[in-house]
């Protein structure tokens, strides 16, 4: 399959993905009320964040068995049951951050995502995404009914239920594709067979686990922050401009997946196209930015209802975050490629610590309006970091550094 097909492939189930996701938040926001809103958004923040603890940068390290190992099938199988095994403790310790019944929500949503998403990323790397495309409509259908049945009867509980639900179909779904198309994963395999596995993979390639983790706190541990050192309400402003955010990420998501398959299978056109890939993002995440600063404006009350309305200027200096983070999914996929973590560890790294520090010192003080500059500089900090590791597009950083920071603080300053 074409690199531009498997795109177009990638980018149709990104979209179903994103759009019934950001429908069913809005319908969330607008039944529930801002300090519950604000609360799913602190748990979605922490499934993300509790997904890559416990997923140990497999998804990423098993693709890469396809392209160091014949054996992979063998090992594929092994990492099947280590991430099961991984899932479990993360199901434990959820028992330790959420109380009843959102700690039983959380650890079923957490099993099915952490299966769904390995399956992804294996079907993946075998170039057939229509199996994709298939588990996310089917996935997408049911969070549809889910969540209405679940904000009708059981309120936030039900509309976490929701969530879960979804994440059961699409893994069991990728898994009957896959094993489908490979029928040898779906021998038998014993759970403590995977010493292969931890010892010749899992263990050397542990700053993909580090670089991953990383990455993801960067962009959700704001919402946590926001949580316990403001409350749910403000949370839950915020988590209305991660979802603008977010919506347009598919197109992104789809190209950085794509990518990563591609760079891994034909390294001899990494260059290219992650030149290609470069200027693309950067046009498209710009256009889409410029049409948030606009739906904040305008288009907030209409969409999520008049409480949000304070959002405003929020999503107006939030949206140009989108850009940097854009970027940087396309330069981890060129970077994960060419067995370059610990880069990609190197500059989460700085930007989480500037995050963090800058987040704890002025969000008492500004409040939101700390929060989002904060996010978009240490996406930018990300950004410049691996032009120049990679070498290439360190003009293009700069200047879209500069043009997202000024364009963050116009609006941030209006808050």
């Amino acid at each position: 399959m074409g690199f531009y097909l498997h795109n177009a492939y990638l980018a149709l189930n990104l979209f179903v993905f994103r759009l019934a996701k950001f429908f069913v938040q809005v319908i969330g926001a607008r039944l529930l009320a801002a300090a519950a809103f604000g609360q799913f958004s602190y748990i979605y923040s922490l499934i993300d964040i509790w997904n890559h603890v416990f997923g140990a940068g497999l998804d990423v390290i098993g693709a890469r068995m396809y392209q160091t190992s014949p054996r992979w099938p063998v090992l594929w199988r092994q990492t099947i049951a280590l991430k099961f095994l991984l899932a479990l403790a993360g199901v434990a310790a959820g028992f330790f951050v959420l109380d009843w019944p959102y700690a039983v929500l959380f650890g079923l949503w957490h099993l099915f995502f952490m299966q769904g998403k390995l399956a992804y990323s294996f079907l993946n790397t075998l170039l057939y995404p229509k199996g994709l495309v298939i588990g996310g409509f089917l996935a997408e259908v049911t969070l549809l009914f889910s969540a209405y049945l679940g904000l009708r009867f059981w309120g936030l509980p039900g509309f976490l239920f929701a969530f879960a639900a979804e994440r059961a179909v699409e893994a069991t779904v990728f898994w009957l594709i896959l094993r489908k198309r490979e029928p040898e994963l779906a021998a038998g395999q014993n759970l403590l067979e995977v010493k292969e596995v931890l010892r010749d993979h899992l263990i050397p390639a542990w700053p993909v686990w580090a670089a991953q983790l990383l990455g993801v706190l960067v962009s959700r541990f704001d919402t946590v922050l926001i949580a316990h050192l403001l409350d749910f309400a403000k949370t839950g402003l915020y988590g209305v401009a991660q979802r603008c955010v977010e919506a347009p990420l598919f197109v992104f998501a789809a190209a950085a997946d794509s990518s990563l398959a591609y760079f891994i299978r034909h390294p001899s056109e990494r260059s290219l196209r992650y030149r290609q890939s470069m200027k693309m993002t950067i046009l498209l995440a710009a256009g889409f930015s410029v049409f948030l600063v606009g739906f904040g404006l305008w288009g907030v009350p209409f969409v999520f209802g008049t409480k949000y309305q304070a959002a405003d200027f929020l999503i107006a200096a939030y949206a140009w975050v989108l850009i940097p983070r854009a970027v940087n999914m396309v330069s981890t996929s060129r970077l994960l490629s060419e067995h370059q973590e610990k880069l990609i560890l190197a500059s989460s790294l700085a930007g989480l610590s500037f995050s963090v520090v800058a987040n704890v010192a002025f969000i008492p003080v500004w409040g939101l309006a700390a929060a989002a500059m904060t996010a978009v500089a240490s996406e930018s900090l990300i950004m410049m970091m691996r032009a120049w590791f990679i070498k290439e597009g360190r003009c293009k950083a700069m200047a879209a550094s500069v043009v997202v920071l000024a364009a963050s603080y116009y609006w941030a300053s209006r808050l």
